[in-house]
C-alpha cells in the first residue's frame, strides 16, 4: 500500500504479494476465526496426517478415494512436542471425503494441548463447518487454545495430476466448495498516520481508533516496518514505523494498547490486526518476526497482517510453458513461515495479496491485464505456508479497467481455501485509472455473497473520496458493504 506524506499523510495504493498457500496446490486455510469456513484441511491425495500438535489422525478420504496414511507426531508443530501419530484416515468415494473424518486426538505429551481437530465434513469439504479445533493433549496442557479446525501443517505433496493441460480445459478442484460464514467480515485499512486527535497524550478510549464502528470488524492498523525494533514490554512505538500523532510521547505504546482495548470493549467480535509492510516500508531483507509478534502481543492485537512488496524489480514474474514464476516466491514462503513460527494460534495472520496474484495459469493464463506480477502468489500458494493464514484480502483496485475483481475472486478461490475478501479501494485509485462506483461496490459484494467468498476488504478508512454515486466517499462505500454484507447498524460513522 503506497502511503504519502500529504496533508492528511494518506497511502494512495496497496499492492502486496499474496501468501494464500497450501499443501497441494491449496490446502485448505488454516480455520477462519469464526470457524465460518471448512474448519479444517481438507483430505489430502493420501490423506495428510496431522504433522503438528503432537500429530493429529490422518486427514479423511482423499479425492482419489485412498485412506489417508496415519499422521506423524512432530516437533515443529504448535501443539506439543513429538505426539505419536495416529490412525489413517477413512478413505471416501471417488472425488469426496469421507462422511466422517477423523477428529484430531489428543496428543500425548503436548506442551501446548496444540492438538487440532479434523472432524471430518460432508461430501468432502473435510471439516465440520464449525472447524473445532481438537482436544488439548495430555499430560497437563499450558494453552489448548488452537485456531478453530485449524490444520497447521500438511503433506507436501506434488500430484502432476492436478495440472488442468491448458486455459481450454476446466482445472480440477483444488479447494473444496465454500461454505457461507456465520458472519461475514469486513476488513477496513486504518492508516493511524492519518489519525487525528484533540491532544497531543490523548486517552486511549478518546482516539479515533477505539471509536470505529462494529460493522468494521477486522481493522489493519497500518503500517509498522518489517525490520522493526521493538522490545517486548517496552510500549516503545520509536523504531516500529508505527506513528499515530501521538507516537513521540512517553507512553504512546500504552495509548495505542489501551484504544485497542476499548475498540475490543465496544466491539467484542472485532479483530485488530497491525500490518507489516507496505510500499514505504519494504525493507524485508532485514524482516524481525519476533518483533512483530512481541508489538502484536503487548498491543493486545488478535493477528498480524502482511503487506509484503519488496520492490518491482524483486518480484518480476514469468510465464513459461504455462507455468508463472517469480524472484519473489522463496521470501514470501518464508516470510509467511517465520511470521506464524513467531506468532503461533491462536494469534491470526492475514496478508494483503496483489489483484493479480493468482493469475497466470490455468483458466487464468491469460486474465488481464498483463503484469510483472500476475501469479506472484502462485508458487507461495502450492507451498506448506498456505495453511499458517487465516483468510486473504484482495487488493483487487490499482489494476485498470480490464481487470476483473469477481475474475480474481474465482482464481483466489482455486488455490485458497479460506476467505477471500474481495476489496475496493477509495478514489482516486493511485494507478489505472479506475473508480469504484457505489453501483460497482454492491455488484462485486453480490458476488462475494454469491460465492461465499466470506467478505469484502476496503481501503482506506481516512481516505475522503468524493461523495456522490459515481465518486464515492469511504462513508459511502462503508455504508454501502455493510448493508450488503448483512451487518448491523451500517449507518454509524467510521471516524469519530
Amino acid at each position: 500500500m503506497n502511503r504519502s506524506k500529504a496533508s492528511w499523510r494518506m497511502f494512495c495504493h496497496c499492492r502486496v504479494a499474496v501468501f494464500a498457500l497450501a499443501g497441494l496446490a491449496c490446502s485448505a486455510a488454516s480455520g477462519s476465526d469464526d470457524g465460518s469456513r471448512d474448519g479444517s484441511v481438507t483430505g489430502g491425495r493420501d490423506g495428510g496426517g496431522g504433522a503438528n500438535g503432537g500429530g493429529n489422525d490422518g486427514a479423511s478420504g482423499s479425492s482419489n478415494g485412498r485412506g489417508g496414511a496415519g499422521g506423524f507426531g512432530a516437533t515443529a508443530g504448535i501443539g506439543g512436542s513429538a505426539g505419536a501419530g495416529l490412525a489413517g484416515g477413512s478413505g471416501g468415494a471417488t472425488g469426496t471425503g469421507g462422511k466422517s473424518g477423523s477428529g484430531g486426538g489428543a496428543a500425548s505429551g503436548a506442551v501446548d494441548g496444540g492438538t487440532v481437530g479434523g472432524s471430518g465434513g460432508i461430501a468432502g469439504a473435510g471439516g465440520s463447518s464449525a472447524g473445532r479445533g481438537g482436544g488439548a493433549g495430555s499430560g497437563g496442557a499450558l494453552d489448548a487454545a488452537v485456531s478453530d479446525g485449524a490444520n497447521d501443517a500438511s503433506a507436501d505433496i506434488t500430484d502432476s495430476s492436478l495440472d488442468s493441460g491448458g486455459s481450454d480445459m476446466a482445472p480440477p478442484p483444488v479447494c473444496p466448495p465454500p461454505t457461507a460464514p456465520a458472519k461475514n467480515r469486513f476488513a477496513g485499512y486504518y492508516g493511524i498516520y492519518a489519525e487525528q486527535v484533540a491532544t497531543p497524550n490523548p486517552a486511549g478510549k478518546d482516539t479515533p481508533l477505539a471509536k470505529l464502528p462494529a460493522y468494521v470488524n477486522i481493522v489493519n492498523i497500518a503500517f509498522m516496518r518489517p525490520d522493526s525494533s521493538y522490545t517486548a514490554g517496552s510500549f516503545n512505538l520509536a523504531g516500529t514505523g508505527v506513528e499515530p500523532a501521538y507516537w513521540a510521547v512517553a507512553n504512546s505504546g500504552q495509548i495505542l494498547r489501551e484504544a485497542v482495548a476499548e475498540l475490543h470493549r465496544k466491539n467484542p467480535d472485532t479483530l485488530a490486526m497491525i500490518s507489516v509492510g507496505g510500499a514505504t516500508y519494504f525493507n524485508w531483507s532485514s524482516f524481525n518476526p519476533q518483533a512483530v509478534a512481541a508489538f502484536a502481543n503487548d498491543m493486545g492485537l488478535d493477528g498480524v497482517d502482511i503487506d509484503y512488496e519488496p520492490g518491482d524489480a524483486s518480484v518480476h514474474c514469468t510465464q513459461s510453458a504455462g507455468k508463472v514464476s517469480c524472484l519473489s516466491d522463496k521470501p514470501f514462503v518464508d516470510i509467511v513461515t517465520r511470521m506464524r513460527a513467531a506468532l503461533p494460534r491462536p494469534k491470526r495472520l492475514s496478508i494483503a495479496a496483489w489483484s493479480v496474484g493468482a493469475f497466470g495459469e490455468d483458466l487464468w493464463i491469460d486474465a488481464q491485464p498483463p503484469s510483472e506480477f500476475r501469479g506472484m502468489a502462485l508458487a507461495l500458494l502450492r507451498s506448506t505456508a498456505g495453511p499458517a493464514l487465516d483468510w486473504v484480502n484482495v487488493m483487487s483496485f490499482d489494476a485498470g479497467p480490464t481487470f476483473n475483481p469477481i475474475e480474481a475472486l474465482a482464481a483466489y478461490q482455486h488455490f485458497f481455501c479460506g476467505p477471500v475478501h474481495i476489496g475496493v479501494e477509495v478514489p482516486p485509485e493511485a494507478w489505472g485509472g479506475h473508480v469504484y462506483t457505489l453501483t460497482e461496490v454492491r455488484s462485486v459484494a453480490d458476488a462475494v455473497l454469491a460465492k461465499k467468498g466470506g467478505g469484502m476488504m476496503m481501503w482506506e478508512l481516512h481516505k475522503p473520496g468524493g461523495g456522490t454515486e459515481s465518486n464515492p466517499s469511504a462513508q459511502m462505500m462503508a455504508t454501502a458493504i455493510c448493508e450488503k454484507l448483512g451487518l448491523s447498524n451500517c449507518s454509524e460513522p467510521i471516524l469519530r
